[in-house]
């Protein structure tokens, strides 16, 4: 999906969550049927973020358990557009702005893949 992340550094604003609605809770659980959408449509959000943006290049990450920082328990991939020096990892994070989150929603949307 085209998921909006509501949370992000001022350099890493318009990263996004593909969801998988259904089970598995879980990435590992995930089989390669079901992947095969997720990977898609993670790599859609990529190519948009960067004819959208322009950025330098993309991240994924994907969370599984409370060890591993898993906070949703459903199946999902974020996906961030990224920039030399954005500090996405060491970043934590502030509450985005709703009227930047439509905007940025919009950008993403013009520059989707087809």
């Amino acid at each position: 999906g085209r998921g909006g992340a509501r949370r992000g550094g001022p350099h890493t604003l318009g990263g996004v969550r593909v969801v998988r609605i259904a089970p598995p809770a879980k990435g590992y659980d995930r089989t390669p049927r079901l992947g095969a959408p997720i990977q898609a449509a993670v790599r859609a959000n990529a190519l948009s973020m960067q004819t959208a943006w322009s950025g330098e290049g993309t991240s994924t990450r994907q969370h599984n358990e409370p060890a591993g920082n898993q906070d949703v328990w459903h199946d999902h991939v974020h996906v961030f557009p990224r920039w030399v020096g954005d500090d996405l990892y060491g970043s934590l994070g502030a509450q985005a702005d709703p009227t930047e989150l439509r905007r940025r929603a919009a950008e993403l949307r013009a520059a989707w893949p087809s």
